[in-house]
């Protein structure tokens, strides 16, 4: 109680606040989220509320803030934010994240070019009927992990359907480094793996689809589905260009 709040957070940001409260009406209540450190150097949240104190002559004369600890809600929010945009199985992103990182990288595709990989797994129906869903998760697991292990940092790798997946690919120099990627997928993919003791190679169906000046996300996905739906008509691991 009575705390300065230069003692709580750092010197130029408790005179950022102060400001702040200053330009606020003198009767408004200020509410807002603050990270601060401890005095063991962790970050906690903090949930403030600030007012202003008014003097004799009704002009301020002070500021007081109540600080409420919210570290563990804001711990539980991004959680759930988490949760919220990852696939539960393969724990790479969801289709809601992809559609947000898509609809961002159109948007500021003067940093490079914007490409997409539509991935199928072959032969997962199959699977499924066979040996059963375990199996079949099993082989969309070993998928995604080998898609991903060849990814450059700025791609996103996304469950898209049942088994589709998509990689959403940014900053490109030139249309050749999108199919590159493509075939890189293609072959770490394609090495036998035992599920349920028996001997598989997985295989993926991509289309790849580039995005010429003004093209929508919903456009550009549906280039690449259909390129991967000629890959899949033309055989097995194959990829095609839209």
């Amino acid at each position: 109680p009575g705390m300065s709040l230069d003692l709580l957070v750092d010197a130029p940001i408790a005179q950022q606040l102060l400001e702040r409260r200053a330009a606020r009406p003198i009767d408004r209540t200020d509410r807002y989220e603050l990270p601060i450190r401890s005095a063991d150097g962790t970050e906690r949240w903090v949930l403030v509320s600030a007012s202003t104190v008014p003097g004799e002559d009704g002009q301020p004369h002070g500021s007081v803030a109540v600080l409420t600890d919210i570290t563990v809600a804001k711990a539980e929010q991004r959680r759930l934010e988490v949760v919220a945009l990852t696939d539960p199985l393969t724990g790479v992103a969801n289709r809601v994240a992809l559609s947000d990182r898509l609809r961002h990288a159109l948007q500021r595709r003067d940093a490079g070019g914007v490409g997409l990989l539509f991935c199928d797994v072959d032969g997962l129906k199959k699977i499924n009927d066979e040996l059963g869903h375990a199996a079949g998760d099993a082989l969309l697991l070993a998928v995604a992990r080998r898609a991903g292990a060849v990814l450059r940092p700025e791609d996103t790798l996304s469950r898209y359907g049942g088994d589709e997946f998509v990689v959403l690919c940014e900053g490109l120099d030139e249309p050749g480094e999108v199919l590159r990627l493509a075939e890189r997928i293609a072959d770490a993919v394609a090495v036998p793996l035992e599920i349920s003791g028996r001997q598989l190679v997985p295989t993926v169906s991509i289309g790849v689809a580039t995005a010429p000046p003004e093209e929508t996300a919903a456009a550009l996905l549906a280039c690449a589905d259909e390129a991967a739906y000629d890959a899949k008509r033309a055989g097995r691991g194959q990829v095609r260009v839209a």
